[in-house]
C-alpha cells in the first residue's frame, strides 16, 4: 500500500515511538518519530509533514512547542493527541483520542480518520 502522507510523532517513549513508527510505515505512510523539540525543528525544515502526532507522554507545554514548530513550516499540517487533553495546546483545538489507540488497528484508524478530517477541510 502506498501513502503519501508523512508523518512525525512527538514523544518520550521510545518503545511506544518505535511501534507506533512500524505500524504507520507498515500502511504506507512515511514516519518520522522524536523525543525533542530541535529535531523536530530540523525534521520540519526538512520535509513536508502532513500530521504531528502527539503522544501521551508529551506535556501540553511540550505539545504546543512542538505544533507551533511544525507549522512554522508546515502551516497546513493537520495535528492529534494520543491521550485526552484538558486544554487546547497552544490556543489550538487538537483532536484527541483516548483510549482508541490500544490497539494497532485502533491506533491506525485514528491517525486516518484525522487526515480524512483534514483532507475534507481542506480548500481544493
Amino acid at each position: 500500500m502506498s501513502n503519501s502522507r508523512s508523518i512525525l510523532l512527538y514523544g518520550h517513549d521510545f518503545m511506544l515511538l518505535f511501534t507506533r513508527a512500524c505500524i504507520l510505515e507498515k500502511a504506507g505512510f512515511q514516519v518520522f518519530s522524536t523525543s525533542h523539540l530541535k529535531d523536530a525543528e530540523t525534521i520540519s525544515t526538512m520535509h513536508h509533514i502532513d500530521l504531528l502526532v502527539l503522544c501521551q507522554t508529551v506535556t501540553p507545554d511540550e505539545g504546543a512547542k512542538a505544533l507551533a514548530i511544525v507549522h512554522a513550516y508546515n502551516p497546513n499540517a493537520a495535528a492529534c493527541a494520543l491521550a485526552e487533553i484538558l486544554s487546547p495546546y497552544g490556543g489550538e483545538a487538537v483532536p484527541h483520542h483516548s483510549g482508541t489507540f490500544a490497539t494497532a488497528k485502533n491506533f491506525l484508524a485514528s491517525v486516518e480518520e484525522v487526515i480524512q478530517q483534514d483532507q475534507s477541510s481542506s480548500p481544493d
